[in-house]
């Protein structure tokens, strides 16, 4: 608990007179009233203190769930001005990751590729540590596919951890990209990849219909004209 506290406040623009009153008590140990003066004023301020920062953060939680619900209900310009009010407003409120992801799928959502772009990409640089940065990363790659940049999509595509729950998804776009820079063989590759290790899941039944399509160990049958007599 002391921890976080003190992480909190000095994320806070009182945090100068919390720590100068904090060295001042360390100072003047032996003064013991005016010690017991400064705890007491040290004991208020931390009050006030994480009462704002509680305060900052049940306001950007409220704001980002309405930036969801905005989302769900197809309305990604207000969604996405939400995202930008949590992230001027409050930007150490602990869910800026998750308000600047929103913030580039709804622009994304819009056909705004390039302002989708920078909002993933800003937020795949500065939130490579968080929950959802595994979202982030194949959103980006799935940007990038869309906009043609195969090489760079492919590279965000193996980025995707192998274990989580999005690899399918992640190797299933890399096989598209090179399926579409004419590496056929790579792509092949990769479908049975996803067909063997993930057999369960939607981008198994996916690669096996490319794989129908791209497999060229399969002959079409001849197909026999029909003999008319008369």
């Amino acid at each position: 608990m002391r921890r976080w506290v003190k992480k909190e406040l000095k994320k806070d623009p009182l945090r100068s007179a919390f720590f100068s009153i904090l060295k001042y008590i360390r100072e003047h140990r032996k003064g013991a009233a005016v010690s017991a003066a400064a705890l007491l004023l040290l004991a208020g301020l931390s009050v006030v203190v994480i009462r704002d920062v509680m305060r900052q953060r049940n306001e950007a939680a409220r704001l980002f769930s309405a930036a969801q619900t905005e989302f769900s209900r197809f309305n990604y310009d207000r969604s996405a001005q939400l995202c930008r009010e949590i992230l001027d407003s409050y930007p150490r409120s602990g869910i800026s990751d998750h308000a600047l992801y929103l913030k580039g799928l709804s622009y994304y959502k819009m056909e705004e590729l390039g302002k989708a772009d920078e909002a993933l990409s800003e937020a795949s640089e500065r939130y490579s540590g968080s929950e959802i940065a595994p979202e982030i990363i194949l959103s980006r790659g799935n940007l990038l596919e869309e906009k043609n940049d195969y090489e760079n999509a492919i590279r965000y595509y193996r980025k995707v951890p192998d274990r989580h729950y999005l690899k399918p998804e992640a190797l299933a776009g890399e096989a598209r990209a090179l399926e579409l820079t004419g590496r056929k063989s790579r792509a092949v590759e990769i479908y049975r990849r996803i067909s063997a290790r993930h057999p369960d899941t939607y981008w198994a039944e996916f690669a096996g219909g490319r794989l129908e399509d791209l497999d060229t160990s399969r002959e079409e049958p001849e197909v026999v004209p029909e003999i008319i007599t008369e």
